[in-house]
């Protein structure tokens, strides 16, 4: 099954999500914010990425780039 980051600053939505997912039956990996999610992707062998666009600190986008650069060929 595949495993799902999913990064979101707000607790409700991003365990709201997590929950929907782990009955759907997946693996999931939450993240408060986008350097958590950053290090997470390293440490993870991450399927999916479901991120929120507007965070403080690191955007959605920004992060996507980030992760991009981890490993190149990653589709956004």
């Amino acid at each position: 099954m595949a495993l799902i980051l999913v990064i979101d600053d707000e607790e409700l939505v991003r365990m709201t999500v997590s929950k929907a997912l782990r009955a759907s039956g997946f693996d999931v990996v939450p993240a408060r914010d986008g350097p958590e999610g950053i290090a997470l992707f390293r440490q993870c062998a991450i399927d999916l990425v479901i991120t929120d666009v507007r965070m403080p600190g690191l955007s959605g986008p920004e992060v996507l780039r980030a992760l991009q650069a981890i490993r190149p060929g990653v589709p956004a």
